[in-house]
């Protein structure tokens, strides 16, 4: 038996499902295998006989065969059809490769006929049987039914039949030393969005002047109902907590507010008990709670030319809310967190231990407020608190959800493990050892603040009284696509840096240097511009999904700028690398 040249192999990720792309991959492994006269395995047969039942399904047209068509039009696309195969299979196939693949059977031959006359737009036309293009599935793409990356193509696609590891063959390294790697966290192009402005607020308040006496007692005693219901669940007695839960407190605007304060939203000041205005932040001057370092954030982006200025903007002054009318509907806690009272007061410490909220408040700290019911989720054993901000509370009244446009948002493309295993590949033709690295950010959503002056959407009630949440919230329908964005800037950045330390440790290496050669030569054949030089000449590759990031380096020997090469000392005395 003859054997593939190892030369022409790499190891997964990187290979090619034959079964599920497009017709000319499998005929060209077809005939590889016939050149080295390698037999195909069980399951590559059954994908060629698969394969050539499935094109000679979609080149007979039914519709022609069918009402008042006639039979002889039938016959004379079958007809069409055989000639079609009969041409290409004279034309292609010596009477030497028909001996290499008889074992093969007529399904071989067939695929190899049909195979041929595909081209990178499909089978080709001819007079007697016109046919239109193929449609090619792509696995790991975002858009896998688009031809070429083009236009859809409005024909039938191709079923996915299966993608087991047995079917995968290597791909080629003369392929993956001129392919691109792949485009990941490509944030869009976008404008600094302003923060709301308030010229001139009204004076403070005391809470007799802001809140009718009415509405007062209400909020006292569905404070005390919820306290007694989460009590209960903490006895073990889940179904008598649900069934103690108060009913959601409503009240509109001009109900929960008196005439001093309507129309606006206020904060409550411990230090001298007077309530005043809700004001924006903004940056530099009244910016949100948030961990962000958003001083570096605003001046990197402003000094490299980050394109998407809205999702620092919102970094800096905090993400916004949607428009919401102006009201107070408080919600108790879900049947959830009532099943899992510790796995709640854990999550819920651990938020005021990293001063994450403001809690413990006999009426609510922001009024009006609105509080949707928490929850407890666990997943893989782990509980983590979310927020309902979908279920309906009050008939008529908008949920904070429904009300989110994600249509006005801009969008982004989420990256697929795929990519990062084609990246490796494609590194991995250097020749040098690859280096595959990353790291989990914890609390990704937490870490980023929201605009103060729609702090109002986010209170919630707990044990011990009332709060609310400055920061970026499970459940809100906005923030994955948001903090996504935010996810684009980090790497970003992240490729930013990698360069400079490429520039600041260049490799000595000669087989590394000779690949960096070929790849610059591989982007300016393929007309890359130098908005695209991190998918080329790079010796690393880094994405982001959210909060996690995958990346792989090429691992060659440290030499700073003198040639000198960096050792990096382990166990010093201060303990340091």
């Amino acid at each position: 038996m003859v054997q593939l040249d190892a030369s022409s192999k790499l190891a997964h990720p990187g290979g090619s499902i034959v079964s599920s792309d497009s017709g000319e991959k499998l005929a060209a492994l077809v005939f590889r295998k016939r050149q080295l006269g390698i037999h195909l395995t069980a399951d590559q047969e059954r994908a060629v006989q698969a394969r050539v039942a499935g094109i000679e399904t979609r080149l007979a047209p039914p519709s022609r065969c069918s009402g008042g068509s006639s039979a002889s039009n039938c016959r004379g696309d079958a007809s069409a059809l055989s000639s079609l195969v009969n041409d290409v299979c004279s034309s292609t196939l010596s009477s030497a490769d028909s001996s290499c693949v008889a074992h093969l059977g007529r399904g071989v031959n067939t695929m190899d006929a049909v195979s041929s006359a595909l081209g990178d737009d499909g089978p080709r036309a001819t007079e007697a049987s016109p046919v239109e293009p193929v449609a090619r599935l792509r696995l790991g793409s975002a858009q896998p039914h688009l031809v070429d990356g083009a236009a859809a193509d409005a024909g039938p696609r191709l079923a996915l039949r299966g993608a087991s590891l047995r079917r995968l063959e290597p791909e080629l390294r003369s392929f993956l030393l001129g392919e691109a790697l792949p485009s990941a966290n490509i944030p869009p192009s976008t404008g600094w969005a302003e923060a709301p402005v308030v010229l001139d607020p009204p004076t403070p308040l005391t809470t007799a002047e802001l809140i009718p006496r009415a509405m007062i007692e209400r909020l006292h005693t569905f404070r005390r109902r919820v306290a007694k219901c989460l009590a209960t669940a903490r006895d073990g007695r889940w179904q008598v907590a649900r069934s103690q839960r108060p009913a959601p407190l409503y009240a509109a605007g001009v109900d929960c507010v008196l005439p001093a304060g309507r129309g606006w939203a206020w904060r409550f000041d411990k230090a001298d008990e007077r309530w005043y205005l809700l004001m924006p932040s903004s940056w530099p001057s009244q910016p949100p709670e948030s961990d962000l370092d958003i001083g570096s954030i605003v001046d990197y982006a402003e000094k490299f030319g980050f394109p998407d200025a809205e999702i620092v903007s919102f970094m800096a002054r905090g993400y916004p809310g949607p428009e919401l009318d102006l009201c107070a509907i408080l919600g108790p806690p879900h049947v959830g967190a009532l099943k899992e009272p510790a796995a709640f007061d854990k999550c819920a410490k651990r938020d005021r231990d990293r001063g994450w909220v403001h809690h413990g408040f006999a009426l609510p700290p922001i009024w009006p407020m609105r509080a949707d019911p928490m929850n407890i989720v666990m997943r893989n054993g782990k509980a983590r608190m979310t927020i309902d901000k979908t279920m309906q509370l009050v008939d008529g009244v908008a949920l904070y959800n429904d009300s989110v446009d994600l249509e006005a948002i801009p969008e982004i493309e989420c990256v697929k493990v795929f990519e990062l295993a084609r990246a490796i590949a494609v590194l991995n033709t250097s020749g040098a050892p690859i280096k595959i690295w990353g790291f989990d950010l914890d609390s990704y959503f937490r870490r980023t603040g929201k605009q103060r002056f729609h702090c109002w959407m986010s209170g919630f009630v707990h044990s011990d009284g009332y709060g609310y949440d400055p920061r970026i919230q499970f459940g809100q329908r906005e923030a994955p696509v948001l903090c996504g964005r935010q996810s684009c800037f980090t790497v970003w950045a992240v490729r930013r840096e990698l360069a400079r330390l490429d520039a600041a440790y260049s490799s000595l290496e000669e087989p590394v240097l000779a690949w960096l050669k070929q790849r610059r030569e591989a982007a300016v054949a393929a007309g890359a511009d130098a908005g695209d030089a991190y998918c080329w000449a790079v010796l690393c590759y880094a994405l982001m999904y959210v909060d996690d990031i995958g990346a792989a380096s090429i691992n060659d020997l440290l030499f700073d700028h003198r040639g000198d090469r960096v050792m990096l000392a382990r166990g010093g005395v201060d303990g340091a690398a």
